[in-house]
């Protein structure tokens, strides 16, 4: 008997490295040519399962111009109001939850036509800036702050700020990749600076810390991580920053998606507060809009001389956040005095603190209707945990469940994709011969539009 061809399908990196998917994911987001990759490749691997004559693989550059052909079609239609039931909060090829109103509002203000909002130099920007830091001040309780495009310029323009050329001492089991754009030895190279890794992978003491200052030292860092809830390697914030003191250095903590209001007090144990670590003594703080609920951004905050420092290196206008994204981020963290006020007015927050026993409500309500679709054999409640960051950079997991459609007459696949070519597109998650379709992210609202679109399914 000849060998499976599935055994010879390109691995997710063999298409990675073709040129011409490196070149769009140079182009265009890299998370979303990464996620279509995945799609494409569970494609080939239904199609060769489901065969009943033999059939060709296709080459590498085969699958890179199939790939090129998907995201490109993409990229020139016109968006189409998607349903995420997927379970991934913030999915790579469907972006962010609605934004709160009022940010939403702001931005409509400044698109709707001309705008003293789009010039750097005019007071009325200023003010907004200005704005903008007084409430990250207020929410944070750092001296100030800046806000970049996104967490990759922010890390970076610190970096180089502290000292290019020099060192910043990290713990080795901090070296981490959160995504396609955050590798912390890559940013740290465009930044001019030299890691010195210190301690093991799995633990890292003070003593490591202190024995690795030089008088090349610029500043110590640590990156939290999501994964494991480690902070310093072992070491706390509060013994590392009475050793930065000591030595006279600013110890920098690297937070990645962080909360500015108490979201555990919403059920949400994964979110690292920015004031918590301001409190326990980091003198800047770096995080991520991944857990803000409004536009994309990346900030620091900290100790005001060395904002200052930092500001000088936010050269040109690309650098810091745009005037009108700027009023946006503004009407959102307007809305985060506290975590029920987030929770009433924000939906990320929503769609986070949902109960998993509501989601089963609503689950245990939808499948009936589903199972009596035409081209559904079954629908089963399922329990299937929600996360706010998936594969390959999971983060945030969240308990949830899904209806679990199993296709009558077609594939998993053929169902997926008649759902993603629909109205509204419907995005879910297969699962060997069934597609979930998770709630964890579908706000109450589309709950009859996910089973209109099951029901239209070969009518």
């Amino acid at each position: 008997m000849s060998p499976s061809p599935l055994r010879h399908i390109p691995t997710l990196n063999e298409i990675l490295e073709n040129p011409k998917v490196k070149m769009l994911a140079d182009r265009l987001r890299p998370g979303e040519v990464v996620a279509t990759v995945r799609v494409v490749l569970e494609e080939l691997t239904a199609e060769f399962h489901t065969a009943t004559a033999e059939k060709t693989l296709p080459s590498v550059s085969e699958l890179a111009e199939r790939i090129s052909r998907r995201v490109l079609e993409r990229e020139l239609s016109p968006p189409t109001l998607a349903v995420n039931a997927t379970g991934i909060i913030l999915h790579p090829e469907l972006g962010t939850p609605p934004w709160p109103d009022d940010a939403i509002r702001s931005l409509d203000e400044a698109a709707s036509g001309y705008s003293s909002r789009s010039s750097a130099s005019t007071t009325e920007n200023h003010d907004e800036s200005n704005r903008v830091r007084q409430q990250l001040r207020n929410l944070t309780r750092a001296d100030d702050s800046l806000v970049f495009p996104n967490a990759t310029a922010a890390t970076v323009t610190a970096m180089a700020a502290l000292g290019g050329g020099r060192e910043i001492v990290v713990s080795r089991g901090q070296i981490i990749q959160r995504d396609a754009r955050y590798h912390l030895l890559e940013l740290a190279a465009a930044a001019s600076i030299t890691l010195r890794e210190v301690g093991a992978a799995n633990h890292t003491g003070l003593e490591d810390y202190r024995e690795a200052i030089g008088e090349r030292t610029a500043a110590i860092l640590v990156v939290h991580r999501h994964d494991a809830g480690v902070t310093g390697g072992g070491v706390s914030i509060d013994d590392l920053a009475r050793l930065a003191r000591e030595r006279h250095l600013p110890l920098v903590h690297d937070l990645g998606p962080a909360a500015l209001v108490d979201l555990g007090s919403l059920g949400v144990k994964f979110a690292p507060r920015v004031s918590d670590s301001i409190a326990a003594g980091a003198d800047l703080v770096l995080f991520g809009h991944e857990l803000l609920g409004g536009p994309p951004c990346g900030i620091i905050a900290g100790r005001s001389s060395l904002i200052k420092n930092i500001e000088p290196f936010a050269t040109g206008r690309a650098s810091l956040l745009d005037p009108p994204l700027s009023g946006a981020l503004a009407a959102t963290l307007n809305l985060m005095d506290s975590a029920d006020q987030a929770r009433a007015n924000v939906p990320l927050v929503q769609i986070l603190a949902a109960s998993a026993d509501n989601l089963k409500h609503r689950v245990e309500r939808l499948a009936p209707q589903m199972a009596a679709a035409r081209a559904i054999a079954a629908a089963d409640v399922f329990e299937a945990a929600g996360c706010l960051v998936g594969p390959p950079y999971p983060l945030g997991e969240i308990p949830g469940w899904a209806i679990a459609l199993r296709p009558a007459g077609m594939t998993v696949e053929q169902l997926a994709k008649t759902l993603r070519d629909g109205s509204p597109a419907v995005f879910g998650q297969r699962l060997d011969d069934r597609l979930l379709l998770n709630l964890r992210a579908v706000s109450p609202q589309f709950d009859l539009d996910l089973v209109d679109s099951v029901e239209r399914v070969g009518t």
